[in-house]
């Protein structure tokens, strides 16, 4: 339990959700507990794992979860990537969990259809920005994933991108020259209609290709309203993004999502 705490330390879990977990009893034997483990860190087998443990309350989720991270951890060293990545990456845990705060009031976690990615080796942080080992097309490329803790400046970003050449060229060479997409609301040229040209929004759209606009996605209520179940007469009105959105949804606009290769 030792090592649970100092994981827990280490990726700057709150406080008072590590007493939460460690009063979680966890309703499986050892041998349970250790099968769903090693389905939550295969590629192949995470999302099976999940079905069996979404049925389980949030926090039984996240300390299983969080467990299976420590044989991920084992993982990073045999490929040789650096702990600072591994901690880079799996604080996505305590930014989901203070999100759940910021959403409802109170901590919970909700996120355990996400991150068997992150404990299967597909996703890995790189900087600002997240990369997932993917396919474009049934061919191998590379999905970029941005974090809603992430620093949009175009060095900032600059440099994320050059860590994600040197990383894939280094460990996962099948990975060295295939193409990098994105498929979110930030890349929707709708956006262009409400935000001014140098936008760090728009100037991150602008390295982007876009090849498909799906106009009535929503995912970006819950990224910039912070709660995806709120209607637009109720959206908040905190910064200049939320205002501009609402009123260009309010008046009949919409935002969407779309899908754009790196240029």
């Amino acid at each position: 339990m030792n090592d649970f705490v100092k994981l827990c330390e280490e990726l700057d879990i709150p406080a008072p959700v590590v007493e939460i977990l460690l009063k979680t009893q966890i309703p499986f034997d050892e041998t349970q507990t250790n099968f769903l483990i090693n389905q939550l860190t295969n590629k192949d087998q995470y999302k099976t794992a999940y079905e069996w443990l979404k049925e389980f309350d949030g926090f039984v989720q996240l300390k299983v979860m969080l467990m299976a991270s420590i044989t991920t951890k084992k993982q990073y060293e045999l490929l040789g990537i650096e702990h600072h990545i591994f901690v880079d990456t799996f604080k996505c845990f305590s930014r989901f969990i203070n999100e759940h705060k910021i959403s409802y009031g109170e901590y919970g976690f909700d996120r355990g259809f996400w991150v068997g990615r992150q404990l299967s080796c597909l996703i890995f942080r790189l900087g600002e920005l997240e990369y997932e080992l993917s396919t474009l097309e049934d061919q191998p490329a590379i999905s970029i994933h941005i974090p809603s803790d992430c620093n949009l400046s175009p060095s900032k970003l600059d440099e994320s991108f050059a860590l994600a050449k040197t990383f894939f060229s280094k460990i996962f060479k099948e990975y060295s020259n295939v193409p990098y997409f994105c498929y979110c609301w930030l890349l929707s040229p709708n956006l262009k209609l409400v935000l001014p040209a140098t936008s760090k929004i728009i100037l991150f759209q602008n390295r982007f290709d876009i090849v498909k606009l799906n106009e009535d996605g929503t995912s970006y209520i819950q990224w910039v309203f912070k709660n995806k179940n709120l209607s637009p007469q109720d959206f908040p009105e905190d910064t200049s993004l939320q205002i501009n959105i609402k009123r260009h949804v309010l008046n009949g606009g919409k935002i969407g999502e779309a899908l754009g290769i790196l240029k």
